[in-house]
């Protein structure tokens, strides 16, 4: 019996040491090709193998991706570890060469260094993760039925017609309060809370999206979910990254001719916007229909269904976006006002933000206001006492003389007293 274990056991160790040296480094064909300009065959020949490495370690990005449970983040970091292809081609042959037209094509054999690749994913992923942290979202969402019909209608399809949720240039247009009643209902906020929740982000304000969720009336609100600016600017006084914001409304119901059962339609209009850029960084809309014995069954399920999806819809593109954000750079406002010289106020602080972040824009509303647009890698608050420590030693800049950083409309803002 003894016997037989130790082979079991020497059979298991051997498997899996197979598995960890697959792992390790794998073998594979790849092909690269370029131009070749004038008669430089060995410069295309070198472009064309550096190409042909880049073709290999993709494909053993894709082996280490597949020997793994969770790899949503490999992509992020993709284009990064091409750039270093060839670290990771440990050995390689040329197997073949041919020229088409003024183009060198090479075809290789490669061993690239999988578990390398592996560590270096992790590495670079968890780097990114590091540098923001958790990305925040608060939630104006809410219900809507149709006044006067109760939701119901023979003909729900007619409902639908009645009007888009979608503006002119593809934004959330505002809904008419003498059309619709406020449906005071959780299944919405409490839907997308689950689904962001889900992908790790900290969940901001949620008594007042409770609030604003169960509100009888937007008068009865404490953001009014049609003002854009509003939303952004309560968000952003409770430090929220995003915002979600939109509605379902519940178009109508009718009988099923097939089934006899009642059906109830609605249709969703949700979009999250960043709140430090204003950018809308995902939109979604959709009309579900349920079926049900019992209406206010039918109902509930017409609203979780188009809910659910629409939350993991947002959810995905929303956490897409901060990941490539995260490692390419945020974009930010920076507003500083009472600027009273250019010379000895202006010109230090934008040199101190230029030496944290990249500008992509600077206008002077009047002579007195700057406003700078950059993209940086890092968080708000990490942002602003840079800028607040890198001119904080000259003059002019002492407390009693400069204030801030503080938060306004999703900007940064300085004030010279």
């Amino acid at each position: 019996m003894r016997r037989v274990v130790l082979q079991v056991l020497f059979l298991v160790v051997s498997f899996l040491a197979f598995c960890a040296e697959a792992t390790a480094a794998q073998s594979v064909s790849a092909v690269g090709q370029a131009e070749i300009v004038g008669s430089n065959r060995d410069g295309a020949r070198s472009t064309a193998l550096t190409n042909a490495f880049r073709d290999a370690v993709e494909k053993g990005i894709g082996v280490w991706v597949q020997s793994q449970t969770e790899v949503k983040d490999a992509a992020l970091v993709r284009d990064q570890i091409l750039t270093r292809a060839e670290g990771y081609v440990t050995e390689h042959e040329i197997l073949k060469e041919k020229v088409e037209g003024n183009v060198l094509v090479v075809t290789i054999k490669a061993t690239v260094a999988v578990d390398k690749i592996g560590a270096d994913i992790r590495s670079l992923v968890a780097r990114v993760s590091g540098s923001m942290g958790n990305p925040s979202i608060a939630f104006v969402l809410t219900t809507w039925e149709r006044r006067g019909e109760n939701g119901a209608s023979s003909d729900p399809s007619v409902v639908e017609e009645s009007g888009s949720r979608a503006g002119k240039d593809g934004s959330l247009a505002k809904i008419d309060e003498e059309i619709w009643k406020k449906y005071p209902d959780m299944t919405i906020n409490d839907s997308f809370q689950q689904e962001f929740l889900a992908k790790n982000f900290d969940l901001m304000a949620t008594d007042q999206a409770r609030q604003i969720a169960v509100a009888e009336s937007l008068a009865k609100s404490s953001v009014d979910p049609n003002d854009r600016k509003a939303v952004r600017q309560s968000a952003a006084k409770e430090g929220a990254s995003y915002v979600a914001r939109g509605e379902i409304r519940i178009l109508g119901s009718g009988v099923s001719e097939a089934t006899g059962n009642l059906e109830v339609k609605t249709q969703i209009g949700v979009e999250v916007i960043e709140v430090g850029s204003g950018d809308v960084v995902g939109s979604y809309t959709n009309t579900m229909t349920a079926a049900s014995g019992n209406a206010g069954e039918a109902r509930m399920q017409s609203i979780k269904k188009n809910a659910v999806l629409a939350a993991r819809t947002l959810a995905g593109q929303t956490v897409d976006v901060w990941q490539k954000r995260s490692l390419n750079g945020r974009q930010y406002s920076i507003e500083v006002r009472n600027i009273r010289s250019v010379r000895s106020q202006q010109l230090p602080i934008l040199s101190a933000i230029k030496g944290l972040a990249q500008i992509t824009s600077q206008t002077n509303s009047d002579k007195s206001t700057l406003l700078v647009k950059v993209v940086f890698k890092g968080d708000k608050e990490a942002l602003g006492t840079g800028i607040l420590e890198a001119v904080g030693s000259k003059p002019g800049f002492s407390e009693a003389e400069f204030d801030g950083p503080s938060n306004e409309d999703g900007k940064i803002l300085f004030t010279f007293k």
